[in-house]
């Protein structure tokens, strides 16, 4: 594409040389050295549309009563003519299409590069009711209670609709036992029976459901006797966005499809005002899209470095990996460290003499890897393949716990130690008196595992102490200082070993004073 199309061309290449030049500042080499080799690019002008599909959403309920605030039809067959015709006249209507295409261009991306979105409309939502006569109660609303069957009373649990129990005092045998023998019973006058006190001698109590009333309220209708058949009709508009593929190179395709609706911050939008002939749940919105773009080289020293520029942001893309020659002898540096090759403090510091290198190795002390290759990723956007990336974080990390491990074992050892003794004094001396006045076993076992907790955490405490001295003395340089002591060393495989130290202590102790009394 011609260059004269590309206004304020040459400023754009600058930026974009400006950033290839901060790629390399601090990386040892001089950004003076970077120039232009080739920009073949220009803006790419094309049309694009977001198609906006009319899309109904019925929703349907059933509720007690005759509820109101609705269009009231005769039945289930009228209301959904009602629902069709309504939406018929909606999507027939200009006035529709004029509203949703006014709502979407109302949003901040105005519908642009949109697709597969569903857009919620709020100007029309309609509610068609139609009633029907409960068929449980036979619209009385109410229904004979199954439980007395109309009655309103039921038999004494009692007596048994006898009114009479067995006396309590002879139970039933119409004599008790007195000083002279046996004698007749004074509570039921020799009877063997009494009144119930539940029925008064009724034999029948009040419906424990209807309470005397004989019915109950029908659950199907409320109590109504009719219940309201709900339709809901609302609208939403589907996007699909489509662009003329031919006429943008695939580069650019490829991250328009990335970028969806931030595409309009790398380009210049303009809305196109078509006539648009009216089609059934169809509406479109027409742009005209001017987007600079094109591939671009640069010299770095005496290699070319190739990629794309993209966008009024001059978003670089498909850079080739430039700065990994730069960094060759730096990564050798960082190589050896990690494989524990010569000085690992020294080496570390070495690479760290690389800009790029030392983002790596200040991400990998402070994050986990995948997190840290993020870090250096955003740090350093151009110029490293994500292999690359990874491995430098990768080699980061292993040099940085080379420099603590003779220190982790130190702590570690030094931390069961203390781990020890505190579950000695735990065994042996406190236990019996704290735990006395508690009877409740869980609670016993609740309060060695928070003992368990804190002699295991005191171990992992003291390996990060022992240990931060190394890390801090080999970042000495490499962060500003009275920074150093940001950073935490981390304690890898050393960690588990103190959870597992700490545990078989304790699970020693504990079996040789509690199951050995």
């Amino acid at each position: 594409m011609p260059e004269s199309e590309m206004p304020d061309s040459i400023d754009y290449k600058e930026k974009a040389l400006e950033k290839i030049r901060q790629a390399v500042k601090g990386n040892r080499f001089d950004p003076a050295k970077i120039t232009i080799d080739n920009f073949d690019g220009g803006i790419v002008k094309f049309t694009a549309k977001t198609q906006l599909e009319i899309r109904t959403k019925i929703s349907e309920k059933t509720v007690p009563g005759r509820q109101g605030g609705a269009q009231v039809v005769d039945s289930g067959v009228a209301l959904k003519a009602a629902v069709d015709q309504d939406i018929q006249n909606l999507m027939s209507s200009n006035d529709t299409a004029q509203k949703i295409k006014a709502l979407v261009l109302g949003r901040d991306d105005k519908g642009f590069a949109l697709d597969g979105v569903d857009i919620p409309i709020d100007f029309w939502k309609k509610d068609f009711v139609y009633y029907e006569g409960c068929g449980t109660c036979k619209t009385q609303g109410r229904l004979q209670c199954q439980r007395c069957h109309g009655l309103g009373h039921e038999s004494c649990p009692q007596c048994h609709k006898k009114g009479v129990i067995p006396c309590t005092q002879c139970r039933g045998s119409q004599e008790i036992q007195g000083p002279n023998g046996q004698q007749q019973c004074p509570q039921c006058q020799g009877q063997g029976d009494i009144s119930c006190s539940l029925c008064q001698q009724r034999g029948e109590v009040q419906c424990r459901i209807c309470k005397t009333k004989g019915e109950t309220t029908c659950t199907a209708c409320n109590g109504a006797g009719w219940n309201s058949h709900i339709t809901m009709a609302e609208i939403e508009v589907h996007t699909n966005f489509d662009y003329e593929r031919g006429a943008v190179p695939d580069k650019a395709a490829k991250l328009i499809e990335k970028l969806g609706p931030k595409l309009s911050g790398h380009a210049g939008i303009e809305v196109l005002e078509q006539a648009q002939e009216a089609q059934e749940k169809e509406i479109a919105i027409h742009y005209q899209v001017a987007l600079p773009c094109g591939p671009i080289s640069f010299l770095v020293g005496d290699e070319k470095a190739e990629g794309f520029l993209f966008g009024n942001q001059m978003k670089l893309t498909s850079v080739s990996p430039f700065l990994e020659p730069i960094l060759a002898k730096g990564m050798q540096k960082l190589q050896d460290a990690a494989n524990g090759r010569g000085s690992v403090a020294g080496n570390l510091q070495a690479a760290a003499k690389y800009r790029t290198l030392r983002q790596a190795i200040l991400a990998a002390a402070r994050y986990k890897l995948n997190k840290a290759a993020k870090a250096l990723q955003s740090g350093s956007p151009v110029g490293l393949s994500k292999a690359k990336i990874n491995e430098l974080v990768q080699n980061a990390d292993k040099a940085l716990k080379n420099i603590t491990a003779k220190p982790r074992q130190q702590g570690l050892i030094g931390g069961l130690g203390l781990s020890a003794l505190i579950y000695g004094a735990w065994f042996f001396a406190l236990r019996a008196s704290i735990l006395a006045s508690v009877a409740n076993e869980a609670a016993h076992m609740a309060v060695d595992l928070m003992v368990f907790a804190a002699g295991a955490g005191l171990v992992i405490f003291v390996i990060q102490l022992v240990s931060a001295k190394a890390l801090r003395t080999a970042l000495k340089g490499i962060v500003p200082p009275g920074k150093e002591k940001a950073f935490t060393p981390k304690t890898g495989k050393t960690g588990l070993y103190a959870s597992i130290g700490a545990f078989v202590i304790f699970a020693a102790l504990w079996a040789l004073t509690i199951l050995g009394g």
